[in-house]
């Protein structure tokens, strides 16, 4: 997602890949959670306060970093385990900002 920093005309962009399909989905984080900044149609890219830039550069990070190891815990694991391990990671019941914490918990959890 192609960003402008709106107190600086900053140039940048959030990205999260899923590591499964190798997509993009940054869109749909902020979509889901009805969090989509300002469009501008005339430059093609949204704009976005430095701090809530920050904020969401820090967590789609973080969610990077988390899903990653995820996946690669679920490329290891089988039977049972693997079972317990996707359904406790679809149940992760948090404020949006703790989801990769969570998730890191259970791979820590799974991780034998």
């Amino acid at each position: 997602m192609e960003i402008t920093i709106i107190e600086t005309n900053e140039l940048t962009e959030l990205s999260i890949i899923d590591p499964k399909s190798g997509c993009d989905w940054t869109n749909d984080l902020m979509g889901n959670h009805n969090e989509l900044p300002e469009y501008d149609d005339d430059t093609g890219y949204y704009n976005m306060s430095q701090e809530d830039f920050n904020w969401w550069d820090t967590l789609i990070t973080d969610y990077q970093v988390a899903d990653d190891r995820y996946q690669e815990l679920l490329n290891r694991l089988d039977g049972d385990a693997y079972d317990n391990c996707v359904e406790a990671a679809h149940n992760i019941n948090c404020d949006l900002e703790d989801h990769p914490r969570s998730l890191s918990e259970i791979c820590e959890e799974f991780d034998i």
